[in-house]
């Protein structure tokens, strides 16, 4: 077998080729590649990140939302019920002091009525007493005016006068 110079020069020249290439342009350019692989899938990691704390971001804000609008809602409940009840106890107010205005009012009535009374029966007492002291043609006294005054009152009240 006849060895062939040129084939082994050529196999030295490619594998030397071979080996300075992987050296001084494979590895940078590998460790290259692998640092922008790494930082672009950092940047996918972020992207992913940033779309999960966005959802989580909207999940809370659609809860709170929810949760404010019901809070909303029990305020203005809340505050028609009182609104209601502030009425209603308006009005029973206005109620009671309409009623106490009406029994004040029937109460000087009937205040004023005896007062009335009382006057009527004492002038008719004094005219009955006049009268009958000038039928009679004498002075009558007290005790005896008295009995007159009282017996008269009965017959008017019999009679309903």
């Amino acid at each position: 077998m006849e060895l062939n110079w040129t084939l082994f020069g050529q196999w030295i020249t490619f594998f030397l080729l071979l080996f300075l290439l992987t050296k001084f342009l494979y590895t940078p350019l590998s460790k290259v590649m692998q640092s922008r692989t790494a930082k672009i899938q950092e940047g996918l990691d972020a992207a992913e990140k940033a779309r999960h704390d966005l959802a989580e971001a909207k999940a809370f804000y659609e809860t709170q939302q929810v949760t404010a609008k019901t809070e909303a809602q029990e305020i203005i409940k809340n505050a028609q019920q009182r609104a209601v009840a502030l009425k209603e106890e308006i009005v029973s107010q206005a109620k009671e002091e309409s009623n106490r205005v009406v029994q004040k009012a029937r109460e000087d009535v009937q205040l004023e009525w005896e007062k009335a009374r009382m006057e009527l029966k004492r002038e008719m007492a004094d005219i009955i007493f006049i009268a009958t002291g000038k039928i009679i043609g004498e002075v009558i006294d007290r005790d005896r005016h008295m009995a007159l005054v009282t017996d008269v009152v009965k017959n008017v009240k019999a009679n309903g006068v």
